[in-house]
C-alpha cells in the first residue's frame, strides 16, 4: 500500500537543468482527472441549459417577432452588399456609370441620351465581338457626355440658389425644385399654391406691421409689399413695379404709392405666377 493517501501528494522527480527547455509529456493525476470531467460535465449542463430556453424563447411570441426582424435584418444586409458590389462594378465601368448617372435625370434629357448612348454600346460590342478594337461608348461618356453632365450641373446650381431652395422648404412648395419638369397642368396648380402662400404671407405681414382691424395704411401695405418682393426676387420673378416702389437711401422720390394695390394684386394673382414660372420653366430647360 502506498504511503501517501492520494497520488498528488506523491513527490515530484526533480527538475533537470540540462534538459529543462524540452517538452516532457506529463501523465494525468487522478486530481486533474476529476476536475476536467466537473468541467465537462459543467460546460455540457450549461450548453443544454441555454439550448432549451433558446427554444422556449423561439416558441413565446417575443421570440418569434425578434426572430422574424433579425430575419429581415439579414435580408437588409444581403440586399445591401449585393447594391455594394454593384455599385463597385458600376464605378469600374465608365459607360455604366454614365448609365447610373442618367437615371437621375429628368425624362427629357435622359431618354435622348440613353438611347443615343445605348446605340453606341451595341456598337461598340458587337465590333469587339469582331475581333475589332472599339471605344466608341467611353469616348462619348468622357467626352460629350461628361461636358452635358458639367452644363446641366452648372444649369442647376444657377437657378436652385440658396434662397430659392430655403422658400420651397419653408413653404412647402417642393414643385419648385422640380420647375422643368412640370406640365402645363402642374404648373396652374403650382401657381394657385404659390399665390395663395403670397395672399396668407401679406396678411401676416400687415397684422405684423400693425395693421388694425383690417384697416391698411400706405406704410403698412409699402413695407409688406417690399417683404413680398424679397421673395418674388428669390424665385427669379420681377416683382411689379419693383423700381419706384422701393424705399433705398440714395432714392431721390417718394414711391409712387397709387401703384401699390395693382403690384400687390399680382402678387396674390394666380395666373400672373402662373405666366412668370412657365417663363421661368421654359428659361430653365
Amino acid at each position: 500500500m502506498n504511503e501517501f493517501a492520494w497520488s498528488w501528494n506523491e513527490p515530484r522527480p526533480a527538475i533537470d537543468p540540462a534538459r529543462f527547455t524540452e517538452h516532457r509529456q506529463e501523465t494525468e493525476t487522478d486530481l486533474q482527472r476529476a476536475i476536467r470531467y466537473y468541467l465537462e460535465a459543467d460546460k455540457k449542463a450549461l450548453e443544454e441549459q441555454e439550448a432549451k430556453e433558446e427554444a422556449f424563447f423561439a416558441q413565446s411570441t417575443v421570440g418569434k417577432k425578434l426572430m422574424a426582424s433579425l430575419e429581415e435584418a439579414g435580408q437588409r444586409e444581403k440586399l445591401a452588399q449585393s447594391i455594394i458590389s454593384k455599385r463597385q462594378a458600376t464605378e469600374q465601368d465608365p459607360v455604366a456609370r454614365a448609365f447610373a448617372t442618367l437615371k437621375v435625370l429628368p425624362v427629357y434629357l435622359r431618354e435622348p441620351l440613353s438611347r443615343h448612348l445605348s446605340f453606341l454600346r451595341k456598337k461598340q460590342e458587337a465590333d469587339r465581338q469582331k475581333g475589332k478594337k472599339s471605344w466608341q461608348a467611353e469616348r462619348y461618356v468622357r467626352g460629350t457626355l461628361r461636358k452635358i453632365f458639367e452644363r446641366l450641373e452648372r444649369t442647376d446650381s444657377r437657378w436652385l440658389t440658396p434662397g430659392y431652395r430655403a422658400l420651397a422648404g419653408r413653404e412647402r412648395l417642393d414643385d419648385l425644385l422640380y420647375l422643368p419638369q412640370l406640365n402645363k397642368r402642374q404648373i396652374q396648380t403650382l401657381a394657385t399654391m404659390t399665390a395663395a402662400m403670397f395672399s396668407s404671407t401679406f396678411e401676416k405681414l400687415c397684422d405684423g406691421f400693425g395693421a388694425t382691424d383690417g384697416e391698411l395704411t400706405m406704410d403698412v401695405t409699402l413695407k409688406a409689399y417690399q417683404m413680398l418682393a424679397r421673395m418674388a426676387l428669390h424665385l427669379h420673378a420681377m416683382p411689379p413695379h419693383y423700381d419706384v416702389l422701393t424705399t433705398d437711401k440714395d432714392r431721390r422720390n417718394e414711391p409712387d404709392t397709387e401703384l401699390l394695390p395693382g403690384a400687390i394684386l399680382r402678387l396674390t394673382c394666380a395666373d400672373w405666377w402662373k405666366r412668370k414660372l412657365w417663363l421661368l420653366r421654359c428659361e430653365w430647360r
